[in-house]
């Protein structure tokens, strides 16, 4: 296998492992397999799928929070991590909001 197969089989694993799925925003269309530790930097472990993460195109490259945009093209180890917990923390804590008020409306609207 060449080169660009093998990333290209560790780009399919990586995908998987995330069902298919951004880590940050849960899309499924235009998928990228990440690197957390540069494979520049980190060679040893450019093939292992603990060192990949799922992200969409907008999320890693294009939108205006994208990692790239963001962090640069090596940017800090931590900071995917960080960026998917923070999205996630925020867009439960939105869920969770809307579910206090909605739900008691709800119920009051089908009580009359």
């Amino acid at each position: 296998m060449s080169n660009i197969e093998i990333l290209e089989e560790w780009s399919k694993e990586v995908k998987k492992i995330f069902d298919n799925r951004c880590a940050i925003c849960g899309s499924a269309k235009d998928l990228e397999a990440h690197h957390i530790y540069p494979k520049s930097k980190y060679p040893q472990i450019a093939l292992d799928i603990r060192n990949g993460v799922c992200l969409c195109r907008k999320c890693h490259r294009t939108g205006a929070m994208a990692y790239h945009k963001k962090y640069g093209m090596f940017g800090n180890v931590k900071s995917i991590i960080f960026f998917t917990i923070v999205k996630k923390i925020i867009l439960s804590s939105i869920i969770a909001v809307i579910s206090m008020v909605l739900i008691p409306l709800i119920f009051l609207y089908l009580k009359e």
